[in-house]
Formats: structure tokens, C-alpha cells, sequence
């Protein structure tokens, strides 16, 4: 006997399951709820996915939804913004996104989204700061305050020895949620000034770019190297 003949269709389970080889198995005692009651039961699952999408990615199936989503939503940025890195405004970044969601959503045959709800928040950008939006292949989609000053300091080295180019450079670094993207995008304009930019700042006259980058990068953003990326896109 099978547990489709003993739960009733539209049944919710609430429970655990684990990996057993290729298969799954449930463990512990799954409690079993109405399909009357399935709207209250599920009501706090969302938001656990976007918690712990750990939790999420650890069925295989859902780890290569989501990246395929991810794969499809970069394409349609890219379609609508010419590249997956524009820079923009901060006041300008809510707009730049309902756009892109929008036309996510279209070209994947949905006619409605984010974009249609009155009750969405701000980004937390103001409109003196210039924000890069990147949607990088690894890593999904990230916002990076400042980006204008990266690419000036970055373009010219010299400039790292004024405070506000340095502060840019050094947060992009040493934030612990700064992702390696940004600086990777700016070191791979021209690595020899990108060698140059942490020669001043690190105060190391041999420091290489090419040959040291990558160790810098994993020296102060363990967390990042520590497993795969996961797709920042979550499966419902």
C-alpha cells in the first residue's frame, strides 16, 4: 500500500525527508492537514525558502530549477538591458528592476509579477549614488553602491590615495557582504592597474593582480569560497 491510498487528494504533509542513495524517504512523523486548511499551513513556507534556500537546494530537482531560472532571468536582462551590468542612479534602481521583472516575466509567458503590486518597498539607494546592478552567471544578481568610483579609481590608481576612492575599493574588499564580483569585474578592465590600485592600498610593492588577485579575494571573503553558489533564484 503506497501513501496515495491512505491520504485523501489535495492533502497537506508537513514533515521531514532525507536522502537515502538515489531516493528520498520520510523521516520522523509527518503530520497530515486538510486541503481546507493547505492556504494557512503554507502561509509561512515562502518565506522560509527565502530564509534558508539551503534547505530548498538540497533536493536536486529544485538546485537545477533554480538555476535554470536563474540561466532564463539573466538572458532577459541582458535582452533588455544590452549587458548583465548596467549603472544607474540610486533612485532610478526600483524602475530599472519592475522593467526588467516585467520583461522576465513576458518572455516567459506570465502577464502578471512584481511590477503590478503598489505595495513594494524601495531599495535602499539614494539619488546621489551611482549603483551598479550586475547579473553575474555565477553568482545571480547583486547591487554595488558606488560602482562610479570603482571605475574612476580603477581607470586611475592614483586616485586611491584620496579618502573617498579609497573607502570604495576598501568596502568593496573587506565587506562581508560584498560579493568578489565587482572587483573581478573592474581588475578584468585591465589587470596591471587593478595590480597597481592594491599596490597603494595594501601598501605591497610586488602585488600582482594577475598572480595574487585571486588569493586576496579568498583571504577576505572566505564564506563565498567555502561551497558552490547557489542559485539566487528560489523554485515556489
Amino acid at each position: 500500500m503506497g501513501i496515495k491510498d491512505v491520504v485523501a487528494t489535495g492533502t497537506v504533509m508537513v514533515g521531514g525527508i532525507v536522502p537515502v542513495g538515489d531516493e528520498w524517504m520520510i523521516s520522523g512523523k509527518p503530520m497530515a492537514y486538510s486541503a481546507e486548511d493547505a492556504d494557512a499551513v503554507l502561509a509561512g513556507v515562502r518565506d522560509l525558502q527565502l530564509k534558508s534556500p539551503d534547505l530548498v537546494f538540497r533536493n536536486p530537482d529544485k538546485l537545477a530549477q533554480g538555476r535554470r531560472l536563474q540561466a532564463e532571468q539573466r538572458a532577459s536582462f541582458i535582452d533588455l538591458f544590452g549587458s548583465d551590468l548596467i549603472v544607474v542612479p540610486g533612485d532610478e534602481v526600483k524602475e530599472r528592476m519592475l522593467a526588467f521583472y516585467q520583461h522576465a516575466y513576458e518572455r516567459a509567458g506570465s502577464k502578471g509579477g512584481p511590477w503590478t503590486r503598489p505595495d513594494l518597498p524601495d531599495f535602499p539607494f539614494t539619488a546621489d549614488e551611482q549603483v551598479a546592478i550586475i547579473f553575474d552567471e555565477e553568482d545571480g544578481l547583486g547591487f554595488y553602491r558606488d560602482f562610479d568610483l570603482a571605475q574612476e579609481v580603477f581607470a586611475e590608481p592614483a586616485l586611491v590615495i584620496r579618502q573617498q576612492y579609497r573607502e570604495v575599493v576598501t568596502a568593496y574588499l573587506r565587506g562581508e557582504d560584498v560579493t568578489p564580483v565587482p572587483l573581478r569585474r573592474l581588475a578584468a578592465q585591465d589587470p596591471g592597474k587593478a595590480g597597481e590600485v592594491f599596490r597603494r592600498l595594501l601598501k605591497k610593492k610586488d602585488f600582482s593582480w594577475e598572480r595574487d588577485g585571486e588569493a586576496l579575494l579568498r583571504k577576505h571573503k572566505p564564506d563565498w569560497f567555502a561551497s558552490p553558489r547557489l542559485p539566487r533564484v528560489i523554485p515556489i
